[in-house]
């Protein structure tokens, strides 16, 4: 069996975490490491010292795959066939050198780089044989696109919930443009009869709608009883709300301000795209129109279709094709 070697950061990470839930599919044919690299809290040692700083819904699983893991501090003389560095934070690299005396001569280093573009420039420095990107133009079929991924947990649940919202529209301030996709919403909704059945909310520097924020405690049941999820772009191109609302199979209307279509990303059946000059009736008339049955069956086909493409085991596999 070749050795696996998964660098992962010292806190939580849309993208590397999801990935390195992947690694348990991985079992039967890989010997899998996991490294974890520092972090602005520090530089945790343990499993349950990296867990404390997930925030998210998905730490326990986290911690069920981490214990199934090897944690390469234990084996300071395993010789690893293949790095994957789940992320390009600059801790990340700086782990990955720290380990490199138990790197084979011939190891493939394979390197994640979704870091969002809000954020300062991040070079890599790893010299990795393979890069995969987020916030760029780069074909899907390149097979070094990587957008963000939908939680596994939430895939994998089925979801037979009658729906309780009609529009499930909540927005927070990580980018600009948030603002006015809620009041766009709010208005259209309130025009087309349905605000009442719906949740718009937008939390920033001015909070305005007709709830308040959903906790995360309960974000994904919500999300599962909402007819269809409104989605925009979050401080990168990509958001993990995104791949929340497709994974539980309802519609998701998501604006233009990404790079799925434009990389030929293959696109989940729920996913309805909005532009910001639309007149969104006609959109509103087939979700409104869409039977409860019809939806089951979408809720079905849009998870089957997110299992082979868009969960961290299809995703984790996807990189390790460049590995061979």
């Amino acid at each position: 069996m070749k050795k696996l070697l998964y660098i992962t950061h010292g806190s939580n990470d849309f993208t590397d975490d999801m990935l390195f839930m992947g690694l348990e599919s991985l079992l039967d044919e890989y010997d899998v490491y996991f490294a974890i690299s520092g972090c602005e809290f520090g530089y945790p040692k343990t499993i349950e010292e990296r867990a404390a700083n997930i925030r998210f819904s998905w730490k326990n699983d986290w911690i069920q795959v981490a214990q199934k893991l090897k944690h390469i501090k234990d084996y300071p003389n395993v010789e690893i066939d293949i790095v994957i560095i789940g992320q390009g934070w600059v801790q990340n690299q700086i782990r990955f050198y720290e380990l490199k005396k138990q790197y084979k001569n011939n190891c493939v280093v394979l390197q994640i780089h979704a870091i969002d573009e809000n954020n300062p420039p991040v070079p890599i420095y790893t010299n990795p044989h393979f890069t995969f990107y987020t916030n760029i133009f780069l074909s899907w079929k390149s097979g070094l696109y990587m957008p963000f991924l939908s939680p596994r947990a939430l895939v994998e649940r089925e979801n037979i919930k009658e729906t309780k919202y009609f529009i499930n529209c909540q927005l927070g301030l990580t980018h600009p443009c948030r603002a006015s996709t809620v009041k766009k919403f709010y208005k259209e909704l309130q025009q087309y009869g349905k605000l009442n059945e719906s949740k718009v909310q937008y939390w920033g520097a001015d909070n305005f709608g007709n709830c308040q924020q959903t906790p995360f405690a309960d974000y994904w049941d919500v999300l599962e009883t909402s007819k269809a999820i409104v989605h925009d772009r979050g401080a990168g191109t990509d958001a993990f709300r995104f791949w929340e609302g497709v994974a539980t199979g309802n519609f998701v209307l998501c604006s233009q301000r990404n790079y799925f279509q434009i990389n030929g990303m293959p696109i989940p059946p729920n996913v309805i795209f909005w532009r910001d000059n639309s007149d969104l009736k006609r959109i509103f008339d087939k979700i409104n129109n869409t039977s409860f049955e019809d939806l089951i069956e979408l809720r079905k086909s849009s998870k089957e279709f997110i299992k082979k493409y868009h969960t961290p085991q299809a995703r984790i596999r996807r990189i390790l094709e460049k590995a061979k």
